[in-house]
């Protein structure tokens, strides 16, 4: 996915672009479980644990990327476009879920943290996302610009599935 800097985001506000797997989605909503990766224009102060702060993810490199780490280049809207390559993936054999920045393993959620994503998970979301209180005009998602204009889009050239997002934001109450 690509990288954006949004100066336009308050403390208040998030927007985001991730990806999600669901585990349990069709069951109790306590039988649910989600991983979410991606980046995001906030401090996810009040919306769950976020980065290294989730109790129980297992760190197994000392590299200096991983949950929590500073997207260090931006893209730049009709310009030079940066990516984060991310990978969510579970061990066949240890039922593990494993994540992958840059193609750089990070570390995995033990299993027993997840026990409804077992047998594998049920639902896949990709996208972006805003919030902000219904006061407060919403942040930017994306480049700020719709996908259409310039390059705020990626394809994928095994499947050609198109991953997209990108507005203004602004909607008010």
């Amino acid at each position: 996915m690509t990288t954006h800097k949004l100066p336009k985001v308050l403390p208040n506000q998030v927007s985001s672009s991730s990806i999600y797997l669901f585990g349990g989605s069709q069951g109790p909503h306590f039988d649910l479980n989600v991983i979410e990766a991606g980046w995001h224009g906030d401090g996810y102060g009040n919306t769950g644990c976020a980065n290294l702060r989730c109790r129980g993810f297992v760190r197994t490199t000392s590299s200096s990327i991983g949950p929590g780490s500073t997207v260090e280049k931006f893209s730049v809207y009709n310009g030079e476009e940066f990516l984060i390559s991310l990978q969510i993936f579970k061990d066949p054999s240890t039922l593990n879920w494993w994540f992958l920045l840059q193609g750089e393993s990070i570390g995995y959620y033990p299993r027993e943290l997840l026990p409804s994503m077992d047998g594998g998970i049920d639902k896949i979301q990709m996208g972006g996302y805003v919030f902000a209180p219904s006061s407060d005009p919403s942040p930017p998602m994306g480049s700020g610009h719709p996908y259409t204009e310039g390059r705020d889009y990626h394809v994928d050239p095994k499947d050609g599935c198109v991953f997209a997002y990108g507005g203004k934001g602004g909607f008010t109450k």
